[in-house]
């Protein structure tokens, strides 16, 4: 399992490396594992804000 550690094209990639794995897989995710995650906005059922950011 080879490591490659990028050249830093800006400063978000500097510290990026990268694992190559053949057995991993880089197709599409199962259907039947994936589920929606609702978001609300720290809204209740009224609409209302119930959350403080």
């Amino acid at each position: 399992m080879p490591i490659v550690k990028r050249s830093p094209t800006s400063p978000g990639r500097r510290a990026v490396i990268s694992v190559i794995d053949k057995t991993l897989h880089r197709g599409k995710p199962h259907k039947p594992l994936l589920a929606k995650k609702s978001k609300t906005g720290g809204r209740n059922n009224q609409g209302r804000i119930t959350t403080r950011h």
